[in-house]
């Protein structure tokens, strides 16, 4: 295949790019590995709000409704369906950037590129692809701070707990930025006993100190243990069923 412009990544990064390109003429490839539209679409933002949403809806039927005068049963969470739902809302999402990217010209290459000259990429499993010009669009991966014991396999970064089959009865989130934040908000919500360690003086340390502020007494009406300046130093299993 031969194009003006290859773009390695259909992330929020790549797809957008590949598309303001086939716009402006170009003939355009889009090389992706995993499913388009990155991690914000698939492991990231869009699937963790739809765990915020399904944990605010449990939330307002144990107080809002009580307090609207809306008399149901006592609410139970059926997390298959919660996963279900979130999954539903990712494939729509992923299907759209197809759609668009189909729209404007462009061409999905499904697999791993590597450079292989200064104007060819290999695609593992496919063709050669030889352009004019590339965009470099890989992303990024998270990375794990090192504590001694972090590799066993109850340790999940947010992938992998974006994909667990069931509610944690313990959860213990190490760090106390957005994203762990909102992790230990929705799990609370869905009833688990969660713990969250940071080790600099306060929760979201790089937002104003009102939002601290009102983050923490939120978290401490809750229930979320909070342990601030406090630094992980070694995971241990444990025997305990969790």
């Amino acid at each position: 295949m031969e194009v003006d412009v290859v773009v390695l990544g259909g992330g929020p990064g790549g797809y957008p790019a590949a598309i303001r390109a086939a716009q402006l003429g170009k003939s355009v490839a889009v090389i992706e590995k995993a499913e388009l539209g990155g991690t914000c679409l698939n492991v990231g933002c869009v699937p963790t709000k739809a765990w915020v949403q399904s944990a605010h809806a449990l939330k307002d039927a144990h107080t809002a409704f009580p307090q609207l005068g809306i008399k149901v049963g006592a609410p139970e969470v059926d997390f298959d369906q919660v996963q279900a739902n979130k999954a539903e809302i990712v494939k729509t999402m992923v299907g759209g950037v197809g759609m668009l990217l189909k729209s404007a010209g462009v061409t999905v290459v499904s697999g791993v590129g590597t450079f292989t000259g200064p104007n060819t990429i290999a695609v593992e499993g496919g063709e050669t692809i030889t352009f004019t010009n590339a965009i470099i669009a890989t992303g990024s991966r998270p990375l794990r701070p090192p504590v001694e014991g972090i590799d066993n396999e109850r340790c999940v970064d947010s992938t992998g707990l974006l994909a667990t089959d069931s509610i944690p009865r313990r959860l213990v989130v190490l760090g106390g930025g957005v994203i762990g934040v909102e992790f230990a908000s929705i799990f609370n919500h869905l009833g688990s006993e969660v713990t969250i360690v940071e080790m600099l003086d306060s929760l979201i340390p790089m937002m104003d100190t009102d939002a601290i502020k009102a983050l923490e007494k939120a978290f401490d009406k809750s229930g979320i243990a909070v342990h601030t300046s406090a630094r992980a130093t070694k995971v241990e299993l444990s025997l305990i069923h969790i």
